[in-house]
């Protein structure tokens, strides 16, 4: 009965079943995300307002004490999509890179305005990956955590939100300890979506995107 368990049982019992409620929900989200259809509706997407977003949301809710993240970031024009499902791949890919690198470590985001697409990198130093996860990665299901601390779909997700944005996602890792990283290109604005960008040009192989270093002591901003 309740009244024969002491405070200390009674503070883990529920402390046990508000993890698993939380496990539960991120089931039920990923399997909604994944059975949900893609939208018709496209708008102009500013990449690099969809990074600073996604880091502002992820930094709370990572156990980290010291993280370096630079972000090198070139002017480019906007993407055609939706900002909720591209913030969506960015905020994954942003939490596994934070989650392998542990209490220290460097993650790299590079933005790169390229002739006729935009190409976003992720590069960590963090467990990396050997070339069998590489192969299953983007399956459904498929995840390298431990019991109850992922469902699988995170990846498979971002992957099928790129391809209907007309995109690709990579991966790639020298292997474990060696860091991973994450290539994704997007086409650019279609014609005819509206959007307030005017900017250069992509840039020459000699231009410099402007680099921002933070080093987070348990924040990120």
């Amino acid at each position: 009965r309740d009244d024969d368990m002491d405070p200390a049982e009674c503070d883990e019992l529920l402390e046990r079943t508000i993890r698993e409620a939380e496990r539960i929900q991120r089931i039920i989200r990923d399997l909604l995300d994944f059975a949900r259809p893609a939208p018709e509706d496209e708008e102009g997407v500013a990449l690099a307002a969809v990074v600073d977003d996604a880091v502002r949301l992820v930094a709370p809710q990572q156990d980290t004490s010291r993280i370096r993240i630079e972000r090198r970031v070139a002017e480019v024009p906007p993407v055609r999509g939706s900002a909720d499902r591209l913030k969506q791949v960015v905020l994954n890919l942003v939490a596994n890179a934070l989650e392998s690198t542990g209490e220290t470590g460097r993650l790299d985001i590079e933005l790169v305005n390229q002739t006729d697409h935009i190409v976003l990198n992720f590069s960590d130093d963090g467990c990396g990956m050997t070339s069998e996860t590489i192969e299953n990665l983007f399956e459904p299901f498929f995840t390298t955590k431990s019991t109850g601390q992922g469902t699988g779909l995170g990846l498979s997700i971002s992957h099928r939100i790129i391809s209907d944005h007309g995109g690709t996602i990579e991966a790639t890792s020298g292997g474990p300890d060696l860091g991973s990283q994450f290539r994704l290109q997007l086409p650019r604005r279609s014609e005819g979506v509206e959007s307030d960008w005017v900017g250069t040009p992509a840039r020459e192989a000699d231009e410099k995107p402007q680099t921002r270093t933070i080093e987070t002591d348990g924040k990120f901003w």
